[in-house]
């Protein structure tokens, strides 16, 4: 992203990139949060974390564990998805320094 800016607009760009680093990072929490309690109330369990710290027997410790491993799964899948989108980006060409061809047979100025 900064090649596409000027030098005077790297501190903007270089916010922005921050700003949408922080944003993700909030999100992916919240959703992988929703899914691990999503998981354990599908299963019959509390879904809350005081709920696996305190628990005596194994089964919300089990549950727990499905909810996070559905949730890594689900940002892994994310994260491939976003993959394929950003490989399919047309790549911008290269600009090409134009220079006259020598004429043959005359010395080059």
């Amino acid at each position: 992203m900064l090649s596409a800016v000027e030098l005077e607009g790297y501190g903007i760009v270089i916010g922005l990139l921050n700003l949408i680093r922080n944003g993700a990072n909030i999100i992916s929490l919240a959703m992988a949060t929703a899914i691990i309690t999503a998981t354990m109330g599908s299963m019959g369990f509390e879904p809350s974390f005081e709920a696996v710290r305190s628990a005596g027997s194994s089964g919300v410790a089990n549950a727990f564990s499905v909810g996070l491993r559905n949730g890594f799964l689900t940002m892994m899948g994310l994260v491939i998805i976003a993959m394929a989108i950003s490989s399919f980006q047309a790549q911008k060409p290269s600009p090409v320094e134009e220079t006259a061809p020598e004429r043959a047979g005359q010395p080059a100025d």
